[in-house]
């Protein structure tokens, strides 16, 4: 969601891509259904439907966080910073999340009824992550189950803590001509690219203030590189690197969780119709030397490279 809108959200995209090194107009893009403006940051490019619909994204994550539960529970769907306030039984109960997650392994969850009582509170502990705890208030810590929601069920009184811990790690996925993207906990990580924008047609109205215009994103840094990496234990080839979250984490300047992994640069892998061409199949060769390379969250990128291939 964040990767297809400018940070100021005046401006958003149709056509997002996982390799995307240019946003710019072309008369015959390599995607045939959609139009040249689709990959423009703009008022309305394609559809102004989506300029209608996509402030949306945000408000819905935020009001499907919790759910109740049939037992007369509830249930953390997704984490986020956030407050539920609810009854059970006649009991008013409020529980508030204190977190850093996605960038950060820690939840607190503060649970505070009027009156105590039993009730269930239900915590999903993702696929990816392994050895994750809660810590309950007596301080006994209690092992959890990935890939489904884990039920704590105990007796509230007054306002108790309990601390949920999701370890997280490297996983490398496979994808066409047997490229690779790097996880790491629930994010993709991507190379961003430095950034010269360039205002491309002015919008078809003319809002209060500043002007506005559609704009095309161009690179200023080299994105074609193949990585050095050890698949089958990528933290030997992979450095991670984290501090606390502080400002907007969805830009380049505000991220605060960043991967160095080592890569050479593919001069044959190029932009083919203002996009960029399909990895090449790995394991490839380059006589370029290697770079020090930084992967930053998908999410903070608006030029990337998120699916690369493996030097051999």
């Amino acid at each position: 969601l964040p990767a297809a809108f400018t940070p100021d959200y005046w401006g958003h995209q149709y056509d997002e891509q996982t390799n995307q090194v240019v946003c710019t107009y072309i008369q015959q893009p390599i995607y045939t259904t959609n139009s040249g403006t689709a990959n423009l940051f703009g008022l309305e490019p394609q559809y102004g439907c989506c300029t209608a619909n996509y402030h949306q994204g945000w408000p819905k994550f935020a009001s499907h966080l919790w759910m109740k539960t049939n037992d007369g529970g509830l249930a953390a769907v997704a984490y986020a910073p956030s407050v539920v306030e609810t009854e059970i039984n006649g009991n008013k109960v409020r529980v508030e999340l204190t977190t850093d997650y996605p960038f950060g392994e820690e939840l607190v969850f503060k649970v505070k009824t009027s009156q105590g009582g039993k009730f269930p509170i239900y915590l999903r502990v993702p696929e990816w992550s392994k050895d994750a705890t809660v810590k309950l208030p007596d301080g006994k810590i209690q092992n959890l189950t990935s890939g489904k929601f884990n039920k704590v069920l105990r007796e509230w009184s007054g306002e108790e803590t309990i601390l949920l811990h999701l370890p997280m790690s490297f996983k490398i996925r496979k994808g066409f001509q047997n490229s690779i993207s790097v996880e790491h906990g629930p994010l993709v990580f991507s190379l961003g690219l430095k950034e010269q924008w360039k205002a491309l047609r002015p919008f078809p109205y003319k809002p209060k203030g500043k002007p506005r215009f559609d704009y095309g994103v161009f690179p200023e840094t080299p994105w074609n590189y193949a990585l050095e990496l050890d698949q089958k234990n990528p933290e030997k080839s992979l450095t991670f690197q984290g501090r606390p979250l502080k400002g907007n984490p969805f830009t380049l300047e505000g991220v605060t969780w960043i991967i160095k992994v080592r890569g050479k640069r593919l001069e044959s892998w190029g932009i083919d119709q203002a996009a960029a061409m399909p990895p090449p199949e790995s394991p490839v060769t380059s006589n370029s030397p290697l770079e020090d390379l930084i992967l930053v969250p998908y999410g903070s990128t608006r030029l990337r490279v998120t699916e690369f291939p493996v030097l051999k």
